[in-house]
């Protein structure tokens, strides 16, 4: 679970309801305003059905990214912002694999050398080297793993 989306919330209450004099805009009430929006604003009036359940995952930040740009929009609209920062989303960060001890070469040759043969390849045609089959050892963010 990730954090608490504070800009979310923030931003919520300080829109007043338009039911309760007085009141914040109710996780409800930011869900259906949302809805409407999606609606009225996309060609096919497309429905989409949030509700307090769903803005509450997104401010406890279990939700973080909501891929649907159209959804984005809607929040942005609604809660009178120009940028889902301001919102508190954020995309999911991509992890990183770099091949480490590899000779870029020899990958290349060997990768693509199979792949671009004119003529199907018998097992009987393939050679080796007499060398061992190089190590590739992939370096993720969160742990390494080592290939043949």
């Amino acid at each position: 679970m990730g954090e608490p989306n504070d800009q979310l919330r923030r931003a919520r209450e300080r829109i007043e309801s338009p039911y309760a004099t007085g009141e914040s805009l109710s996780r409800q009430e930011l869900a259906e305003l949302v809805n409407a929006w999606v609606y009225e604003h996309t060609e096919d009036q497309r429905v989409v059905e949030l509700d307090a359940n769903y803005i509450g995952k997104l401010e406890q930040g279990t939700i973080g990214w909501l891929r649907d740009p159209e959804r984005r929009a809607a929040f942005r609209a609604v809660l009178g912002v120009t940028t889902d920062a301001e919102l508190g989303f954020r995309r999911p960060l991509r992890s990183r694999t770099t091949l480490v001890g590899v000779e870029r070469q020899q990958f290349l040759r060997v990768g693509l050398g199979v792949g671009a043969s004119p003529r199907p390849v018998r097992r009987s045609s393939l050679s080796c080297s007499g060398r061992s089959p190089t190590r590739i050892r992939l370096q993720n963010d969160s742990n390494s793993s080592t290939f043949a």
